[in-house]
């Protein structure tokens, strides 16, 4: 290897080879955008406890909505923690719950009255967040190039 293409390489973590320098930038990025992910569920999950919602049926909806979401965000987040690239399904399906934690409130009508703004403001705000992490992360994947039909590290040595 030639000075030039060891400066353009950089060490795979998984394959334990060299990949080069602006697929690890991409690879560190997915790997950045999944760990907020992994946060904003973590947030979601724990957000109608750890803050102080006033006890109602409508509360009751909220924190059964955020805990279905937290949990199916997380879940999605760690699955694609292995594979940053290849696991475009659990991107796009927190893309969905995060964009169904903003309508929520109004769909299901708990943030209706004045004494759940927090409830509503907390969910627009975290699925709005966990949204907008998602959609960045199907556009670097897109940008890497992967469309979920490799997987990621090229771990399987078929082509089709």
């Amino acid at each position: 290897m030639n000075p030039q293409q060891e400066q353009a390489a950089v060490p795979h973590p998984a394959a334990g080879g060299t990949e080069p320098r602006s697929a690890a930038k991409h690879r560190a990025r997915a790997e950045a955008l999944v760990q907020l992910a992994v946060l904003m569920a973590a947030w979601i999950l724990i957000s109608s406890w750890a803050l102080i919602f006033p006890a109602d049926v409508e509360v009751e909806q909220a924190r059964l909505n955020e805990a279905l979401v937290g949990m199916g965000a997380f879940l999605a987040a760690v699955r694609r923690r292995h594979h940053p690239f290849g696991r475009l399904p659990a991107a796009a399906l927190t893309l969905g719950l995060g964009v169904w934690l903003v309508v929520a409130p109004f769909v299901v009508g708990y943030g209706q009255s004045g004494s759940n703004d927090i409830a509503r403001v907390n969910d627009v705000v975290s699925g709005a967040l966990l949204a907008l992490i998602a959609a960045a992360s199907l556009v670097l994947a897109r940008r890497h190039g992967t469309e979920g039909q490799r997987s990621a590290d090229g771990a399987s040595g078929s082509s089709r």
